[in-house]
């Protein structure tokens, strides 16, 4: 996900698994697509185009939100418990 999120274009899978240090064999490229069609499924990616992959814009913007969020109720959560008694 982050090098799609990375990416200034949408990515093929067999450019994807090359930037990520995979085996660019047909055989491996073609189940790698096959993970990725999966992700389109569950929402987490789109084809922009058949076989150019791209994360979802929504998720996107969101998921960082979600980790700003994230981390900031993170360290309310531990000052309180190291600020207060036991």
């Amino acid at each position: 996900m982050e090098v799609l999120m990375d990416a200034v274009h949408p990515m093929r899978a067999h450019h994807l698994c090359a930037v990520l240090g995979l085996l660019t064999d047909k055989s491996k490229v073609e189940g790698f697509r096959s993970k990725l069609k999966r992700l389109v499924e569950q929402g987490w990616l789109m084809e922009a185009e058949p076989g150019l992959f791209t994360p979802r814009q929504a998720l996107a913007a969101t998921g960082d939100a979600r980790e700003q969020a994230g981390s900031s109720t993170v360290g309310r959560r531990t000052d309180v418990r190291s600020g207060s008694p036991p």
